[in-house]
């Protein structure tokens, strides 16, 4: 249990809101440019601070060979919707 008084930091906030997830193994070996579009996507999420104590939420998919922006979604949450 958090304290009251306690901050909580986004890291553990994308813990809580993802309450499943799973390790997989590491096939790419940080070899991220297999030299074939659409093979290896990678993606992240950004926090971003505004404003006082708010944040957002910035998603993206990369492609590993063309570096493109395949997709991105910015958010003031980190609820996983139900597709």
């Amino acid at each position: 249990m958090w304290p009251q008084f306690a901050k909580l930091i986004p890291a553990k906030k994308m813990e809580k809101a993802n309450q499943e997830y799973q390790i997989c193994l590491n096939l790419l070996e940080r070899q991220f440019d297999e030299g074939e579009p659409e093979k290896v996507l990678l993606t992240d999420i950004t926090y971003m601070y505004y404003g006082h104590g708010q944040f957002a939420y910035l998603s993206c998919v990369k492609d590993g060979a063309t570096k493109q922006i395949l997709a991105h979604y910015l958010s003031s949450s980190l609820a996983l919707p139900c597709l």
